[in-house]
Parts: C-alpha cells; structure tokens; sequence
C-alpha cells in the first residue's frame, strides 16, 4: 500500500499480488483494475451510503447494492442507469 499526501488529498494505492490495483482519494475508492481484462469495478454502495455521499459530482457513478442497479448523479440527484 502506497500513501502519499496531496494537499489536503490523501491518495492511496494498493497493487496486489493477483493483479488488482486499487486507487483510493480521500478513503473513497476511485477505480479498481485488474490485469485479467475483468473491467472497472464502481464502488458498491447501498442506498443511504450513496444518500450520504457529501458533494458527490456530475458522472459521479456507483453499484447500488440495495436495488442492483449502476446509479449516476446527473448534477442534481441519483438515477438509476437501466438498459432499455
């Protein structure tokens, strides 16, 4: 685990033996990679935790773990990303 101090940013990056990289800003998880092609993995949050989110912005994404769905703040609320 790497921490390093950016301002007033706390950026932490975790590369584990599997090949999964973990990028963290201010304790909020900002992308996980894996070198297996497997994709992006979003923070996987419930309802209330995603309601608690101070100052979310604009494309802001996460895994609702409540309804199963990807959620995106659009600049004023969350919606829930649905295939048509």
């Amino acid at each position: 685990m790497i921490n390093e101090n950016i301002g007033s940013n706390t950026v932490a990056a975790d590369y584990k033996a599997d090949g999964v990289a973990t990028i963290n800003l201010n304790g909020a998880v900002v992308i996980t990679l894996s070198d297996n092609g497997a994709g992006l993995a979003l923070p996987n949050v419930t309802t209330a935790e995603r309601d608690a989110i101070v100052g979310p912005v604009a494309g802001q994404l996460v895994l609702n773990t409540t309804t199963s769905k990807v959620n995106a703040y659009d600049g004023s609320g969350w919606v829930a990303i649905t295939s048509a």
